[in-house]
């Protein structure tokens, strides 16, 4: 989680190469996190400012992989993904809309 969160700020930052070697080694302390969807996304950004977009695809794509159909089963107006906290369903919501519109996914 300690990686994740250094990646996070690295990556607000504009430090986007950091960023990328601090999340890929959080992915790597702990591979079957959940809480690593966040850092697939976080990823895919940080490799879209460094021009690898197919990287960056690849790993929104595997962000999507991890929740994808929890997401797509919620009703309307539902916001807490199965398995997931309030604040946590409303964190990968928003990073999730935030690098589709950075990597142009629809």
């Amino acid at each position: 989680a300690f990686q994740q969160a250094r990646g996070a700020a690295l990556f607000r930052a504009g430090r986007h190469a950091d960023a990328v070697t601090q999340l890929e080694k959080s992915l790597k302390v702990q591979p079957k996190w959940e809480g690593h969807v966040n850092s697939h996304l976080f990823l895919a950004m940080a490799l879209h400012a460094l021009d690898r977009k197919d990287d960056a695809r690849r790993s929104y794509d595997k962000a999507l992989s991890i929740v994808g159909d929890k997401i797509k089963e919620l009703p309307p107006g539902q916001v807490v993904i199965p398995g997931y906290s309030l604040e946590t369903s409303l964190t990968l919501d928003i990073l999730r809309r935030e690098a589709a519109i950075l990597l142009m996914v629809k």
